[in-house]
């Protein structure tokens, strides 16, 4: 009995772990383009300002 709780526990771990592995992955794609966009934005800036 002790064994298939053991596993049964892995089991749910595994799946939560591949949760958290999702949910990282989204929150690094957000940042990734938060940054760009800021980089964009500091790009846009620079240029309209040799603009004028």
């Amino acid at each position: 009995m002790e064994r298939k709780m053991l596993i049964r526990n892995i089991s749910y771990m595994e799946r939560e772990l591949s949760e958290m592995k999702r949910e990282l992955a989204t929150l690094d794609a957000r940042w990734e383009q938060k940054e760009k966009g800021d980089y964009r934005h500091i790009e846009d800036d620079v240029m309209s300002d040799d603009r004028h």
